[in-house]
């Protein structure tokens, strides 16, 4: 698969944010998230079909693998850089930046972990005020011990919402 950094609608810096808010909607849907190495930077790579790379020889998908980007010297250098990633920046810049992909990752995982809700919930229902600004929906988990119900709602639009919601007992 191609990352979906290199999806369109996230192939350029401006892009960023539309990237943000594609990783908050994957991490609080329902089941397991899989995440390959380099995701929680942005990494980019495609497949290329046979393209001879000087120095390398001929490719097929080791683009989609390109090397982690450290930042020190643990970053190897099997692969040539094609300029994907030229304006990614290393784990070691994201993890000082709080802006970072690194971080919406860090943070979207915490908040998974910390609600049973996000972690094993099954039940996906849509949010009813959904539109093309807002869209959500909730999730819930029950077992014998505990209840829980998470709404979550995500701005799709490039300015601030304004939601008012009353608490109502789903569970």
């Amino acid at each position: 698969m191609d990352r979906i950094a290199s999806s369109t609608g996230f192939v350029n810096a401006s892009q960023q944010a539309a990237l943000k808010l594609a990783t908050r909607f994957y991490l609080t849907l329902p089941g397991n998230p899989f995440i390959y190495y380099g995701d929680e930077l942005g990494l980019k790579g495609v497949r290329y079909e046979a393209k001879n790379v000087p120095g390398y020889g001929v490719v097929y998908d080791e683009y989609r693998r390109q090397p982690f980007l450290w930042g020190d010297e643990r970053t190897t250098s099997w692969l040539p850089s094609e300029g994907s990633n030229d304006q990614t920046d290393t784990y070691l810049i994201q993890k000082e930046n709080d802006d970072s992909m690194y971080h919406v990752y860090q943070e979207m995982l915490a908040v998974r972990k910390e609600n049973d809700a996000l972690m094993y919930g099954r039940d996906f229902i849509p949010y009813k005020n959904n539109n093309y600004n807002i869209q959500g929906f909730i999730r819930t988990y029950a077992d014998d011990k505990d209840k829980q119900a998470v709404l979550i709602l995500h701005n799709l639009s490039d300015k601030e919402q304004v939601i008012t919601e009353t608490y109502q007992k789903i569970l």
